[in-house]
C-alpha cells in the first residue's frame, strides 16, 4: 500500500526528501520568473541607454 492509498510512505519518500524537491522546484521557478522579468525590462533599458548615448 502506498502513501496515497492511506498507507505509510515508501522508503526514500520521507517528508524531508519531498521538502528538498519542493525547494528545488521553487528555486527553479524563481529563476525562471527573474529571467522573464529581465527579458521584459531589456527593451526599456535599451531605449534609456540609447537616449543617453544620443544626448552625449
Amino acid at each position: 500500500m502506498t502513501a496515497d492509498q492511506g498507507g505509510s510512505p515508501a522508503l526514500g519518500d520521507s517528508l524531508i526528501d519531498r521538502s528538498d524537491r519542493n525547494d528545488e522546484g521553487h528555486k527553479r521557478e524563481l529563476r525562471r520568473t527573474e529571467a522573464i522579468l529581465v527579458f521584459i525590462r531589456l527593451p526599456r533599458f535599451h531605449n534609456e541607454l540609447a537616449a543617453k548615448v544620443m544626448d552625449n
